[in-house]
């Protein structure tokens, strides 16, 4: 098989293609098509009091990295609460369960890379699920039925809450 043949990339800042629903905002900063397959470089800005969904999830096709340009996010990795503030930086192996959150009422904005690529296209198509059911990404009353399909889809598994 023949590898394909890359060209050098150079992006400014604001180039990219951008989604937007609410204060949600990404820009695809580089695309797995564009790296090939290597990885997805995403900026995101992150709309106040924006929570994951609720129960912990883990990839099991990438690792990805973060890199808060600006606010406050908070980790929950493998049961282990950390805060990011600006500056701040972390990585998440496939395997590791996780959720996340802005705990502020400003917007944060940070820097995802996914690796290998082709993680991207789950935000788009989180991004036009949630455009047809609510106001904003994580209406999780009228989104989260989908957006599980679409972890299903992109394999990630849920953490499923212990027995007591």
């Amino acid at each position: 098989m023949t590898a394909a043949i890359l060209k050098a990339l150079a992006r400014q800042n604001g180039e990219g293609e951008r989604i937007k629903m609410g204060a949600e905002e990404m820009r695809f900063v580089l695309t797995s098509a564009e790296t090939g397959g290597r990885f997805d470089l995403i900026e995101r800005w992150v709309s106040p009091n924006f929570k994951s969904p609720p129960l912990p999830h883990t990839h099991t096709r990438e690792d990805w990295a973060g890199y808060l340009m600006e606010g406050r996010l908070v980790f929950q990795l493998d049961g282990k609460v950390t805060e990011l503030t600006a500056g701040g930086s972390l990585f998440v192996p496939r395997g590791v369960y996780f959720r996340w959150w802005n705990p502020e009422v400003t917007s944060a904005r940070v820097l995802f890379v996914y690796t290998p690529g082709g993680f991207g296209t789950f935000f788009k198509e989180v991004f036009e699920l949630s455009a047809r059911k609510a106001d904003q990404v994580h209406d999780y009353d009228k989104t989260l039925a989908g957006i599980m399909k679409l972890h299903d889809k992109y394999g990630m598994i849920r953490q499923e809450p212990k027995a007591e």
